[in-house]
């Protein structure tokens, strides 16, 4: 039998990625003191490019959460 593996799956609000230290500045923006998100990164996946279902926060949370694309779960905007 094969164990599945445990993933824990971990969302930084209000940081934008330009400001964690591990990334030393790349980009532009003064790099902030992040030893725990830094630790994270280097023990875990850093994604350096990505993209989400929708450019608002609730509708792009909820379209991972669910599984879905954000109209699809009914989420249109920051209200949803």
């Amino acid at each position: 039998v094969t164990e599945r593996p445990n993933i824990l799956f971990l969302l930084s609000d209000e940081h934008s990625y330009r400001f964690l230290s591990a990334r030393s500045g790349e980009d532009g923006g003064e790099p902030c003191h992040t030893p725990t998100l830094d630790g994270l990164i280097r023990q875990g996946v850093f994604f350096r490019q990505a993209s989400c279902q929708m450019p608002l926060c609730t509708p792009s949370r909820i379209a991972m959460l669910a599984g879905r694309h954000s109209h699809q779960a009914g989420a249109w905007n920051n209200n949803s």
